[in-house]
């Protein structure tokens, strides 16, 4: 794991893609085999794969692709679970029925017993995100005309096209990705409908890039395109049940696709239900027939430029004194570096309306000592818009109180900021910080957490080989 942190590092990895992946391996104290534990040949694929160079994901809001930048994501790799926004997909009139045409087959690979990576792919320098707009996600499936009018109300599909009226009752959110120049670097479209969801990833001219190459997956011929597809079934999220995920890819007319559903069923010839696995894998089948078709192709000439490109700028320190220098982050940086660690380095990055940030970072074998400030660029951006615990709540925070991974242990109320949860400046103390003390796979105790500051700033803290005491001294000369 730690061959594979230093080998990240070099890389320049997002940080909060680093974040993640190294939470995967965090401490044996902590962690198990299964569910959704990633091994370590898993790791290695996936730093094989870096897209570029520079920031995480950026998620700016406004009205579709053409608008002016409003505000950041609360996460990268987002889901329709992290945000309210998006909307609901109407479907065809109650009693409405549909002579469905026959649809070609899909053969899917049986996968469940191969690892799975759940990672981010880092990004180019200055790449930004837009949420879009219904009417830009409609778009992208009817082209630019719209939807037409059906010839009779019978025939009124709903939202979508035919082979994806199941889409009905999914909240659906799209967002455009694009690298520093502003061109559309992949579309991804999320659906979510209670426990069931559906992603799909759109890149012009190729498959968007994945973080483990599928070798096993079956391939079959859908009009006259080639369809990988495969799945696998196992208990993803802890609970005890078995789901399905279910996977295709492809190439059509131009645009590479990968859709995955995650328990979403579909129905047989619009009649009859079909549930568990046969129904996911009908439910791929129907949006692999729909973007094989010549009527199916995605149409992305609306959102292929974005008329807004945040400014964006990058500045590298060789010590902590420079560092120190940029007058608004020198009050939440350490004032000396900590003692027995060796090499330094520190950088400012900055994108208008998205985040303004410095990070410097200690490292001594396999220990780091990390801090990044985060100034309040925008108030509803990441990580200010992230929750604060409650101190006087140890459940939520305490790593004392558990042995083993976080998705069978902690309360699932607590779970989703329990590996970095967000202090209130006012509430930290000593114990606090004993409080997040785990311990690493290589020895040593690791300490992970986030300060917000009353002015709105956020100081995250990630240190690895270094005592409580230490951590705290950190925390304490910024308050």
């Amino acid at each position: 794991m730690n061959g594979y942190r230093k080998f990240m590092d070099r890389q320049r990895l997002p940080e909060e893609a680093h974040r993640r992946l190294l939470a995967l391996g965090l401490e044996k104290k902590h962690r198990q085999r299964g569910g959704r534990g990633m091994t370590i040949g898993a790791l290695a694929a996936c730093a094989a794969l870096i897209v570029g160079l520079g920031g995480p994901a950026l998620l700016f809001r406004g009205a579709g692709p053409t608008a002016d930048v409003a505000g950041p994501s609360p996460a990268v790799g987002i889901s329709a679970a992290d945000d309210a926004r998006g909307f609901t997909a109407a479907g065809p009139g109650e009693g409405d029925k549909f002579m469905f045409p026959a649809i070609w087959g899909v053969d899917y690979a049986d996968l469940s017993g191969q690892a799975e990576a759940d990672a981010s792919i880092a990004r180019s320098p200055g790449s930004f995100d837009v949420e879009l707009e219904r009417d830009d996600i409609l778009k992208v499936f009817w082209g630019p005309e719209g939807k037409p009018e059906p010839e009779h109300f019978k025939m009124d599909t709903g939202d979508f096209p035919l082979f994806l009226m199941e889409w009905a009752g999914y909240t659906i959110r799209g967002v455009a990705r694009y690298d520093e120049t502003g061109a559309l670097w992949q579309l991804d479209i999320y659906g979510e409908k209670g426990e069931d969801s559906f992603t799909l990833l759109a890149a012009p001219g190729h498959i968007p890039p994945t973080c483990i190459a599928q070798r096993d997956a079956h391939v079959t011929k859908v009009v006259d395109t080639d369809v990988s597809a495969w799945y696998r079934s196992y208990d993803r999220d802890g609970d005890g049940e078995v789901e399905h995920v279910v996977t295709c890819e492809l190439l059509a007319h131009g645009v590479g696709v990968r859709f995955e559903n995650v328990g979403s069923g579909g129905t047989r010839a619009g009649v009859e239900e079909a549930d568990g696995l046969d129904g996911a894998k009908h439910f791929n089948a129907m949006v692999a027939n729909h973007l094989c078709r010549r009527d199916g192709a995605l149409y992305l000439d609306h959102i292929a430029q974005a008329q807004h490109i945040p400014a964006w700028a990058e500045e590298n320190f060789d010590t902590l004194a420079q560092a120190r220098e940029e007058a608004a982050f020198a009050p939440y940086l350490p004032q000396e570096a900590p003692g027995g660690f060796g090499s330094f380095t520190g950088q400012r990055s900055y994108q208008e309306g998205n985040f303004d940030r410095l990070r410097v970072r200690w490292s001594r074998g396999y220990d780091d000592v990390a801090v990044t400030v985060w100034l309040a660029e925008d108030p509803a951006g990441y990580p200010q818009s992230e929750g604060t615990v409650d101190a006087a709540i140890p459940e939520s925070y305490d790593w004392r109180l558990y042995d083993g991974p976080i998705c069978d242990t902690v309360p699932e109320a607590y779970q989703a900021n329990f590996y970095m949860p967000t202090f209130r400046a006012q509430d930290m103390s000593p114990e606090v910080v004993r409080a997040r003390g785990a311990e690493k796979d290589t020895g040593g105790m690791a300490y992970r957490f986030r300060v917000r500051h009353a002015n709105g700033t956020v100081v995250e803290y990630d240190c690895a080989g270094v005592e409580a005491e230490e951590v705290w001294a950190l925390v304490a000369d910024t308050l």
